[in-house]
């Protein structure tokens, strides 16, 4: 048993367009269960294979073949009747890493497809109050809507934005100064030593009484 390669499994997803990814997933769990933890080889017979993954030989057939396409493992003839199969441990690593790295883009990119449709509707909000924000947000911005953000997940909501920033002016009073309500939200906060949790609390029983 390969107790490296089967930790790296954990986190490995096929490619998309695989075929049997299920099945091709269980088959390699079943070469790295056998396989060395060293030399990361192994060489089980089909009907050894079809036993644990509880698959057909000509179903294991397939997935080995995939794999091999995929060069997660090679073969290599070892008698008439059995083959040596090599995973390769460092193909598997790179591509948990690139996943990694894909999530993330995606998860930022999510993150400022959030940040730039809330700052939109702060802008409009503050307009109709008469305060005239830049277009463009500061990092301070930023910060000041994912603070808001762990208070009030559904701010890209317009409606529920604008009662948030109500309920800003309600619990801080009103400004005149040019700020993103979610900054003087956030200053208030670190002066007054309130929590996210206190502040979650007070916002809940607002939207209680003034929400929909």
């Amino acid at each position: 048993m390969s107790n490296t390669i089967l930790t790296a499994l954990r986190n490995y997803r096929l490619p998309e367009g695989v075929k049997q990814r299920t099945a091709t997933k269980c088959v390699l769990f079943a070469l790295a269960d056998r396989a060395n933890d060293k030399s990361f080889k192994c060489f089980p017979g089909l009907t050894t294979l079809a036993c644990d993954t509880e698959m057909s030989p000509r179903g294991v057939q397939r997935c080995i073949k995939q794999l091999a396409e995929l060069s997660i493992i090679s073969i290599k003839r070892r008698t008439a009747n059995s083959n040596v199969y090599t995973i390769h441990l460092e193909k598997i690593q790179n591509a948990v890493e690139e996943q990694k790295l894909i999530e993330e883009v995606a998860l930022a990119q999510k993150q400022i497809y959030i940040w730039k449709n809330i700052w939109e509707n702060i802008w409009r909000y503050a307009d109709n109050m008469g305060l005239h924000l830049p277009e463009q947000p500061s990092r301070d911005d930023f910060a000041a809507i994912d603070f808001a953000l762990k208070i009030e997940p559904n701010l890209i909501d317009k409606k529920m934005l604008a009662l948030f920033c109500d309920f800003i002016t309600d619990e801080i009073g009103e400004s005149a100064a040019p700020f993103n309500p979610f900054i003087r939200l956030k200053l208030a906060a670190e002066q007054l030593h309130y929590s996210e949790a206190t502040l979650a609390h007070h916002w809940k029983s607002y939207l209680n009484i003034f929400g929909d």
